[in-house]
């Protein structure tokens, strides 16, 4: 009886270590590191669903205004502080530069919800002012419901910064200097379902403070949560990386205490690098396509849900859902990434996106073929059926995205000497992923001057160019995963002679 229950016991350990395989003497080491990314990502989605809820349901306002935004906003400011981190970096240590970075974003947050946001109606140019100016220039209207909400856009600013600096940048350069490429097989994974599982419990927070409240509310748990991430990250570096358990995986680098190279050196480096330069063109190409696709569905859902508070009820629900399915998307990829390697586990998100979005922009351009399936699914609105069809494509697309995309990339800075690591991460996740996005509304504003027109008008343009992304993206990823694993045995022969 007892050798059945050893037997069995032995079963459950294993079950449980194919499910999570972290041994326990690692769990100090996992643990605050899953948590830290898990209140990253956790902050990431709580700043965007209320970033996007003040702005597009801003008066006059509206998701052409905000492709203005990211162009002519979001990019410079993103150049810009990824040329500050990387001089800050030649002079601080990562440890000084992770914590003034974080505390001046935590900071900004605090200004907003205690001086900025209740005095906003106050700041903000009224109404009739910008619906004026609008007419007047009407070549360059989108322009004034940015500058009308100065302050929201301001915080859709910040939180744009916290998803490419904060999380893109510090997080994993932080991890990936400190976890090592067997590591960071095992440990990768279980992030990505952190990453769902904060997702998801964003969406249940959003629900539980829905109101006129819910900007002021999440305002308050983004300030709590960015203060125990700052701890985490002291835990890691005063008790946890001292010992040598657990650095013993993490391959020897010559690391330099100061970083020699500049930003723009850094740049011209890159472009020297076909590896870096096949990685950026994978984020270039998912920043695209996620915007082309955004856009368009989120013009969509304002148009059917042009209230404040029933928008953020509409992101609270897809914060939900995007998180259960991360859930099991996150199961999947770890069996993919283990039985089927790296270039198997790249190719899912690009695939899914390219499928997902033909659907969606094919049920806009050809709603008649569509009409038979809306009304079986018991949609008797074009616009409800457009909207939730275009939700579903949008979440398969960044589920897939934090599953497969995200720790396939991180993996393939790991094999890079230090100095290319830095300077790659702060070029092709700073500045390539924004570039992909600001492209993207670039081709967008064009378009819009082009067509004298809307989403609807510039749809099949837009179908055309997300065709183009998925062969340049498909293409280098094929490219790049022979690079990958050229670098990842040229380190295991490396590591093996220093042995």
């Amino acid at each position: 009886m007892n050798t059945e229950n050893s037997n069995y016991m032995l079963k459950l350990a294993d079950i449980g270590y194919a499910i999570l395989p972290i041994e326990r003497w690692e769990y100090k080491k996992f643990l605050p590191f899953a948590l830290m990314i898990g209140i990253t990502v956790f902050n990431f989605t709580m700043l965007r669903n209320m970033k996007d809820t003040l702005v597009l349901t801003a008066p006059e306002s509206g998701a052409e205004a905000v492709t203005y935004l990211k162009t002519l906003g979001v990019l410079p400011i993103v150049i810009l502080c990824s040329a500050l981190y990387v001089r800050l970096r030649k002079n601080v240590s990562f440890e000084r530069s992770y914590n003034l970075i974080v505390s001046m974003f935590l900071s900004f947050i605090a200004v907003f919800i205690f001086v900025l946001y209740p005095n906003a109606q106050s700041l903000h140019m009224s109404p009739e002012s910008v619906a004026a100016l609008k007419v007047a220039y009407p070549r360059i209207q989108f322009i004034f419901p940015i500058i009308g909400v100065w302050t929201y856009s301001l915080f859709y600013i910040v939180a744009e910064l916290w998803s490419s600096i904060c999380l893109s940048v510090l997080f994993w350069q932080f991890a990936n200097d400190n976890i090592g490429t067997e590591e960071a097989k095992r440990f990768y994974p279980p992030f990505l379902f952190v990453n769902a599982l904060a997702t998801f419990l964003v969406g249940l927070a959003l629900k539980s403070v829905s109101g006129p409240s819910v900007i002021e509310s999440g305002c308050y748990i983004i300030l709590c949560a960015g203060v125990f991430m700052l701890f985490l990250f002291r835990f890691l570096n005063k008790q946890v990386l001292v010992e040598p358990k657990y650095t013993q995986y993490v391959a020897p680098r010559k690391k330099k205490s100061k970083i020699k190279k500049g930003f723009v050196e850094s740049m011209k480096q890159l472009v020297a690098s076909p590896y870096i330069g096949y990685l950026s063109l994978l984020i270039l190409s998912y920043g695209m396509s996620i915007n082309l696709i955004e856009v368009s569905w989120k013009s969509a859902a304002l148009k059917y849900y042009p209230a404040h508070e029933d928008y953020m009820a509409m992101m609270a629900d897809y914060s939900i859902i995007t998180g259960l399915t991360g859930l099991v998307l996150v199961i999947i990829s770890k069996t993919v990434l283990r039985k089927y390697g790296w270039l198997a586990c790249a190719l899912v998100t690009p695939i899914i996106i390219t499928l997902t979005s033909f659907g969606y922009f094919s049920s806009q351009l050809f709603p008649g073929a569509f009409e038979p399936w809306m009304l079986a699914a018991g949609f008797t609105s074009p616009l409800a059926f457009t909207v939730s069809f275009g939700m579903l494509g949008v979440i398969l697309s960044k589920s897939s995205k934090y599953s497969f995309f995200d720790p396939t990339k991180e993996m393939a800075y790991i094999p890079l000497d230090y100095e290319l690591r830095i300077s790659g991460k702060a070029a092709a996740d700073g500045v390539g992923g924004r570039l992909g996005k600001s492209g993207a509304s670039w081709l967008q504003m064009m378009l819009y001057a082009i067509v004298a027109g809307g989403q609807a008008e510039i749809m099949p343009f837009l179908t055309i160019a997300l065709a183009a992304l998925s062969v340049i993206w498909i293409t280098s990823a094929f490219r790049l995963s022979a690079m990958y694993e050229d670098a990842v045995q040229k380190q295991a022969e490396e590591d093996a002679v220093s042995a």
